[in-house]
């Protein structure tokens, strides 16, 4: 993927939500993103389960937010549209 397909939505932020048997595919989706150039400077928000979670945060970058479990997504739309 290159940033021209996502300037057309001026995209800064992503959420991923992965959850149980979805979580590991997720977890690696996010992996490539953060290694990709055109995702360089977007800040992702993941949610991607306890069993990784440690792992996930560990090798997360500076500007992502990591968590196990988003028990409450209204909390995060401060964060989402800010």
């Amino acid at each position: 993927m290159n940033r021209d397909d996502l300037s057309i939505c001026k995209i800064n932020k992503i959420l991923l939500l992965g959850g149980s048997q979805g979580a590991q595919d997720i977890n690696e989706l996010y992996h490539k993103m953060t290694v990709d150039e055109a995702f360089s400077d977007m800040e992702i928000t993941i949610s991607c389960g306890g069993k990784s979670f440690e792992e996930v945060k560990k090798s997360a970058r500076k500007q992502d937010r990591v968590f196990d479990f988003i028990y409450d997504i209204y909390a995060l739309e401060h964060y989402l549209y800010s």
